[in-house]
């Protein structure tokens, strides 16, 4: 179709009319060329632009797509980044903490390390131990940080127990990073007083005289430092207990110790008692205070005895012991004398010894004697009580023993020899006695008697040498020798310490002429 051009109308400079139309995809075939103009002839024709002049080429097409992507590209790496939460410290450690002290607070400062905006929501502690610590003061709960701007918090710690306390510090707010944690810990520590021994018994010493030292260890057993500030005695008998004071005004490191030096003077007699206080700076913190005591021994004569009992142990009716000794020593501080001596039991005596010589001076020792002799079988017990001017009333000694007996049994108690030649000696025959009783058997003789005594002998064996024990035995070997023919008839007779009396066996025998 012919484009009619209308008055002033130019065609764009650029745009040829003679130039072929430029393909395109999809586009129509061109239409058939128009018949050439007449020479000479002006042909006002307009011609239909070339498709190049409606679509851009291919190159316009991709520098359009670069453009599109590079400015996409652009705006994405030209976008702010987002908020980023940066504390100042990964962990806010408070170290050791005494128990129930307050530590200097720790700081702790929030930044924006992003572009856009954070809001900081809220600031709290939580945990298992999150009643420790505390926020002292929030400058970040409720504010909105610019990019690289800081705030700040402070976090106080007062332990509530010893050990190892853990809790978390948490930032809520819009940050890339979500919600900040930061642990929180601190180690609880106390000091523990500890004192050795609980009790010091200084025993007897004379009123005005000093006795030996004796030592209280203190100790610090806990976990932190200890500061001894004072150290005294309570009591109604403090006065009688001197201190060297070696822990006063010191302060002792954990397991370091001081010493108390102790002396005890009594200024009286009689059970003398103090306690020992030390006050630091963890309070008076022990609970049964080491214990003081003694005692004060008047200036006065004091009987001591040495044994304070006496047992004789068995003893044969009827004889005397060995005399037993009694020590008595003046433990006073003033002369003693010994003013009489009292036995109760029938059995037992006593003899004052060298203890009837006078006054004994403090320290000064004498004897007294003490004999035990039963009458009979059997325990007996009996009380040596020794009068003096001690003070302290009568010293009594308990006395023990315990009579024995011996019981003589003969066996055989007839001994026939029979016929034996005239001037020739029997075999020897054997008498055994045995003691059968609870005391040694004493046999004093042994000794043939009678009209025919010539022809018998008897020698004792193991009898006479020594005493028979109880439930013991020993012999008397007997011969018979006839110097004649016809019967003979003697007897042994036995002397010995059994209240039976003497004891006697038949002798028999017959003299056969060859």
């Amino acid at each position: 179709m012919s484009l009619q051009r209308r008055p002033g109308h130019r065609p764009p400079a650029d745009l040829r009319l003679d130039d072929e139309p430029a393909e395109l995809p999809g586009a129509e075939e061109p239409a058939a060329a128009e018949p050439e103009p007449v020479p000479g002839e002006r042909d006002e024709t307009l011609r239909p632009p070339e498709p190049a002049a409606r679509w851009p080429p291919r190159r316009a097409w991709l520098a359009a797509a670069l453009a599109l992507a590079a400015g996409a590209l652009a705006g994405w790496l030209l976008k702010p980044d987002p908020a980023v939460g940066v504390p100042s410290a990964a962990i806010l450690d408070f170290g050791e903490v005494r128990l129930a002290a307050a530590a200097e607070g720790l700081r702790l400062e929030l930044a924006n390390a992003g572009e856009r905006g954070l809001a900081v929501a809220s600031v709290s502690v939580g945990g298992d131990a999150a009643g420790d610590f505390a926020l002292a003061a929030d400058g970040c709960s409720g504010h909105l940080l610019a990019h690289g701007e800081r705030c700040a918090v402070e976090v106080a710690f007062t332990p509530g127990g010893a050990g190892a306390r853990h809790a978390v510090l948490r930032i809520e707010g819009d940050a890339l990073n979500a919600a900040l944690v930061v642990p929180l810990f601190g180690l609880g520590v106390a000091p523990r007083l500890a004192a050795e021994p609980p009790e010091i018994d200084f025993g007897d010493h004379l009123v005005g005289t000093s006795g030996p030292r004796a030592t209280i260890r203190v100790a610090n057993r806990g976990s932190a430092p200890l500061a001894v500030r004072s150290v005294r005695l309570a009591g109604a008998a403090a006065g009688d207990f001197a201190l060297r004071d070696g822990c006063s005004g010191r302060t002792l490191a954990p397991g370091e110790g001081c010493s108390l030096d102790y002396t005890f003077l009594p200024t009286a007699a009689g059970e003398r008692r103090a306690e020992v206080r030390l006050s630091t700076d963890a309070g008076d913190a022990l609970a049964a205070p080491p214990r003081l005591s003694g005692r004060g021994l008047p200036r006065r004569g004091a009987l001591g005895l040495e044994p304070r009992r006496l047992d004789f142990g068995p003893q044969l009716a009827g004889a005397a012991s060995v005399p037993a000794t009694l020590t008595l020593t003046n433990a006073g501080t003033a002369p003693l004398s010994v003013r009489d001596l009292r036995v109760a039991g029938e059995a037992f005596a006593a003899r004052a010894g060298d203890c009837a010589k006078g006054r004994l001076a403090p320290g000064e020792r004498c004897t007294v004697e003490v004999v035990f002799q039963p009458a009979g079988e059997g325990d007996a017990a009996g009380v040596l009580e020794i009068a003096h001017d001690g003070g302290d009333g009568p010293a009594r000694v308990p006395l023990a023993g315990t009579g024995t007996t011996p019981d003589v049994f003969l066996d055989p108690l007839v001994m026939d020899f029979g016929q034996v030649a005239v001037g020739r000696e029997s075999d020897a025959r054997f008498l055994r006695v045995v003691n059968s009783g609870t005391g040694a058997l004493l046999v004093a003789e042994v000794r043939v008697r009678g009209t025919g005594a010539q022809a018998f002998t008897a020698r004792p064996v193991g009898c006479t040498t020594a005493p028979v024990k109880p439930k013991s035995s020993c012999g008397v070997e007997v011969r018979f020798k006839p110097h004649r023919g016809g019967a003979f008839e003697a007897e042994v007779v036995l002397r010995h310490n059994d209240a039976g009396g003497p004891d006697r066996v038949e002798l028999r025998g017959r003299g056969e002429i060859p």
